[in-house]
This record gives structure tokens, sequence and C-alpha cells, in this order.
């Protein structure tokens, strides 16, 4: 929404220049019943007023002064029309009016005879408000589809009283007041006795007959608009088609979102300009409402509304820095007149976005406060396009109406469940959009100063957070890390970061060992990446490091040089397969194996000198049974040619 400051009937409605405010003042005490009756094309009012003088006679030196009113005077919109007064007789009044400014006429009425002193007149002033053209300098507004007018008090304080009656075909909206509310079978009545403050009290009202618009479809090149006029308001009309076909389609390309398969309606209407803007859009009933006015930027501005609201973020200022972007984007694209760059803020009305809320409008400061938050918020949002491009907000924004994280690895992006807020929009801004400036930005225009000692904290992570990523290198950081830092949880996240930079440098070392190994360590980078806590990969890796430790001790125990009792032992027992099992359950992921296989090599090689000891040892001595078997043969074989024939076996 633009924001406007409202003008003039409300502006004058204090009492006219030289018109005493109360009875002790003026010494004319009135009491006013005011009635405003909307009508198809006008609001008929009717002023009810009792006139008491107050000023008593007084003598001086022998002569009496007698203080009278012949004639009371009162303030009427200029645009008022039939003006009729009336005695309590019914008798008809002389009736004079001046002007006062574009908007007031001073209105005087002779009174039926002379007031005197605490005599007491009762008199009806009757009047028409007709409804002014479209965009032309008077403020009221009656057709058949709609009316807004501005009541207001006449009389003294506590003697006033004041109804408004609206046929009950209308949907009625107001501000001011305090007022009641009745409801009745002819419709409704607002209105309050006993005004304590006249000269100020007011009620604006909006009344409008939505089924007495009329009715036109507008297609452009990516969807349609329904646009509802005022009965006769072909050059609102026109205008609004031309507006429509020639921005529409390059406000959609630039956002990057279709446009919605629903119905959406731009409605010709007053109604914002009561609130002090220019238009609004009602995401829950599709409608746009702009005034009157022939303005590109507010159409397209309260259009880019369709996606920019608080189903995108809840910010206020977020909402309206896009919508303000993107409209002056596509009304420039479009060649179509308005306001353009370079706007400023300045020191009035002055507060961190973040505090820039609905505002009430009785508050004092407000408008200031209103003027500054649109500014500020078109200028950040106009300095990070300026900085990203439309396509990188765009990006972000189809991010955020995707829910996606902000902090993103390499796989299939994942959905979060965010709040939608300014920290969400500064993490898609930064790591989406690729922005440098963001968080200088917004800690010049958003933030407060608790929100700013937050940012520190991030700035911290942050900083560990790009440590991190350039040490795991193609691999992404875990879903353990990325989620606390979507959410802010700084603390978190930092105890992820570092427990996380240890299983990095654990996964070098290993990456190290096994490539002096010419093994291909199993993949762990998809679990890392995923793991919404580390310790699962912790235990994986850890795991992967013990078996590569054994199978790395295997080969270096293979290795060695042996002794003679090892080669020995080593006779015709082959521990290669149990090694090249040890590498091949390693890469299949099989660490149980792996340790088991360099185990049985170690097993065997620590064995081999004792294995090589007793083969030596068992060796020996059949060796000298052989050799003594062989003497006692050829001993035997001597004694074979003797007379002596005596044998000794071998043992003896």
């Amino acid at each position: 929404m633009r924001h406007l400051t409202i003008v003039g009937l409300i502006a004058a409605l204090a009492v006219l220049p030289g018109m005493p405010a109360s009875a002790t003042e003026h010494g004319l005490l009135v009491a006013a019943n005011t009635v405003y009756t909307l009508g198809p094309d006008a609001v008929a009012v009717e002023v009810q007023m009792s006139l008491t003088n107050t000023l008593p006679d007084r003598e001086e030196a022998g002569v009496t002064f007698q203080y009278f009113f012949d004639k009371v005077s009162l303030p009427l919109p200029a645009a008022a029309a039939n003006i009729r007064a009336t005695s309590a007789t019914g008798r008809r009044l002389a009736v004079s009016t001046e002007p006062v400014s574009d908007q007031l006429m001073a209105v005087t009425i002779d009174l039926p005879s002379l007031l005197l002193y605490s005599q007491r007149q009762e008199i009806s002033l009757t009047f028409d408000l007709r409804g002014s053209e479209p965009r032309s300098e008077a403020q009221i507004r009656v057709n058949e589809a709609y009316a807004w007018f501005v009541a207001w008090a006449y009389g003294d304080p506590g003697r006033s009283s004041v109804a408004v009656r609206v046929p009950s075909d209308y949907e009625v909206e107001w501000i001011g007041g305090p007022a009641f509310v009745e409801e009745g079978p002819d419709g409704f009545q607002l209105g309050v006795g006993g005004i304590e403050n006249p000269d100020e009290w007011y009620l604006a009202v909006s009344a409008r007959i939505d089924d007495k618009l009329e009715s036109s479809i507008i297609p452009f090149d990516s969807g349609a608009v329904e646009v509802r006029r005022w009965p006769g308001d072909e050059e609102w009309s026109a205008f609004m088609d031309s507006t429509v076909r020639r921005s529409f389609p390059r406000l959609v390309e630039m956002i990057g979102q279709p446009w919605p398969d629903r119905r959406i309606e731009v409605v010709e209407s007053y109604t914002p300009t009561i609130y002090g803007y220019a238009g609004w859009y009602l995401p829950d009933a599709g409608r746009i409402e702009v005034g009157e006015e022939l303005d590109a930027h507010v159409i397209l501005h309260e259009a880019a509304h369709v996606w920019f609201n608080t189903a995108l973020f809840d910010a206020r200022w977020i909402n309206e820095g896009l919508a303000e972007e993107f409209a002056l984007q596509a009304r420039l694209d479009s060649r179509l007149a308005g306001p353009n760059p370079p706007r400023s803020v300045g020191p009035e009305g002055e507060q961190a976005l973040n505090r820039w809320e609905v505002p009430r409008f009785d508050r004092e400061g407000v408008g200031d406060e209103e003027f500054y938050g649109y500014e500020a918020s078109w200028l950040v949002t106009h300095e990070l396009v300026a900085e990203i491009g439309t396509e990188g907000m765009a990006a972000v924004i189809a991010a955020a109406l995707s829910d996606e994280i902000a902090y993103q690895g390499d796989g299939e992006v994942e959905s979060v469940e965010p709040e939608d807020d300014w920290r969400r929009y500064l993490d898609l801004l930064q790591e989406v959009g690729g922005s440098e400036r963001a968080e200088e930005i917004f800690r010049e225009y958003v933030v407060t100063r608790l929100e700013e000692e937050t940012l520190d904290d991030r700035a911290v992570a942050r900083l560990e957070y790009g440590q991190i990523e350039s040490l795991a290198g193609d691999w992404s950081l875990p879903m353990a890390i990325r989620r606390p830092m979507s959410d802010w949880d700084f603390a978190a996240a930092r105890t992820a970061i570092a427990q996380a930079t240890a299983l990095l440098e654990l996964r070098d070392e290993i990456d190290a060992l096994a490539a002096s190994l010419e093994l291909d360590e199993p993949d762990l980078e998809r679990s890392f990446e995923s793991s919404e806590t580390l310790n699962e990969v912790a235990v994986k890796m850890r795991s992967q490091e013990m078996a590569l430790d054994a199978v790395a001790a295997a080969h270096g125990r293979f290795n060695q040089p042996r002794t003679l009792m090892e080669r020995i032992g080593l006779v015709g027992v082959d521990v290669t397969d149990d090694l090249d099992q040890a590498g091949v359950a390693f890469e299949a992921n099989d660490m149980e194996q792996a340790e088991r296989s360099a185990g049985a090599v170690i097993a065997v090689l620590d064995r081999a000198d004792d294995d090589g000891a007793n083969r030596a040892a068992a060796a020996f001595g059949g060796a000298a049974l052989v050799a003594g078997a062989g003497f006692g043969l050829v001993w035997r074989r001597r004694q074979a040619g003797s007379t002596t024939q005596t044998f000794s076996s071998p043992s003896d």
C-alpha cells in the first residue's frame, strides 16, 4: 500500500475563523442534532438547532444595553447544495453563503426574530452533499455503487449529537468517532450523543454496493484480471485496460512467479483513501482496491502484493519494499509515467524498519513514520536489487515461496518450516541471492539494537561456517550445521561445526592413508551431508579409521624384512590373499571383515618366526635320524662280508 495524506474536509472541521467555539465565548448556546442520510445520488443532511441567548442585559449610567442575536453562522462543505433553513413553524429563513476555501463555505442564517437574553429559538438547516465527478477537487463521492463523505458535529460541547443512516444494501466502513452502531431492517445507523468535543469530532464514512459496479475482464500474456469500476467512469476503465496489458506481463516475468489461477479483481474504490492509502490488496478476497486516480504506479504496486504479502514474509517493510521496487521496474520497462528515483529519506519519522507496523492514525507523528517506512523500505530493496539484480531477487522469492532452506547443499534442496521474518530474508539474500551488502544494509536501516547483537553472534557463526565450507572442499555441509544456521540457533551450529571440523580433518587423514595404500575409501560424503546429527557419521568414520589402520599395519608388517626363521616359517604359506581381502573389504565398506583379514595377516606374520624355528628343529632332528640309519646300514653292509654277522639298531 502506498501512503497518501488525508487532505481537505477532515482538516477543515474546526469552526470558522471568528466563530467562537463555545457559549461562554460568544454568548450563544447551541444544541444541535445532525442527521446524515445516504440516498442513491446524494447525502441528505438535516441539522436541528436549539439556540439560547446567554448574554444578560446590562445597565450603565441609566442606560439599558440589550444583547441579541439576529443571525447564526456555521461551516458547510463547499459542495453543499439545496441549502435551506426554516423556523420551528416551518417559515423559510434567509440564507447566505461565502466561500472560505476550496473545501469549505460559511453559511449565515437570518433568525426568525431577534433572540434576546434567555430566549430560545428552534431552527432547522437542510442541505445535500452531492457526489463530485471522479478526480475532481471536491472529496465527496456518491454514485450508484459507492459513497464517501465526512460527517461532523455542530453545537456546543455536551449538547451535540450526530446520526448517520445508511441503507441495508450497503457495506459500510468508517473511521473517526467514537460512534455507536445500530443495525435495523432498513439499514445501519451510526452515531453518538453528548459529544464533548464537537469541533474535533468527525466520522468518515465509506459505503459500497459492489453488485452495482460495472465489470470487465482484461486478459494479458500470462493471466487475466477482472476490473470493476464505478458506473460511467470510462476514463478509469480505459486507463486500467492499457496499464494491465502493457505492464502486467513484465511484472510477472521479473518476479518469476505465475499469475494466480484464481480470480483476482481490481476494484475502483475510495475506501483506502480514508485510511490514508492510495490502494491496497486484500489477499483473502483476491481483491486489489485502488482509488480513482489514473496512477499506473499504484496499480502495479498493489498488483505486486499478489505475491508480496504475509504469505511470503511477515515483515511489513519487506513486502512493501519488494512491491514498490518491482512496480518501479515494471513501470519503467513499460514506459509508463510515474515517480522515478532517486528518492531519499530524512530524519523525520526515522525508525528501525523492523518496528514499522500498520499504524494507528490517531497517534501523533504517524504521518512522518509512514513516509519514512515506505521510502526506507523501498530504498533498502532498491539497493539490494541493484546489487543482485532482479534475477537474483526472483531466486530469493522462489526459495521463500517454496520454503527452501537458505543454507543449501549440493543435492536436492531440503524444505523447512521457517519463520518467514527478516532473518530468513537476510539468509536468502546472502545464501541464495549472493548479496554481499545485505548485512551492512540491514544494520543501517532494519534492525533494533538488540537485533544487532544477534547479528554479531550470526557474524561469528557465519565466519566459522565459511571456514568449514573451505575445509569440506567438494563435500557439502551437513544438515546438522545447515539447519541450526537456518534456525538462527548459532550455539548449536557452532557446536556442530566444531564436531564436523574434527571429522573432516579425520577424513583427510583417512584419504591420505588410503591413497598411500592405493585404496579407494568407502563414500561417506552422502551420509555426512544429509546427517541431522553427526554422531552416526562419527561412528562410521572412526570404524573406517580403525579398519584402515589395521590394513595399513598389515601392509607394514608384510613389507618388513624377514629373518631366516620367518622365511622358513612362511615356506608354503601365502598371506597375500588375506592382505588383498582386507583391502577389498575396506573398499566395500565391510570394516569388520577388513580388520579380520588384516588381523589374520599380522597373526601369520607374527608367528612366522616361531613356525620357522619349529620347522628348523623338526628338520634338524629328521636329518640326524636319516644320517644314523645310513651309518647303520653301511655298517651292516660292511659286516655282511665278515664271518661274524652282528646287527646293531641305530637306536642302540
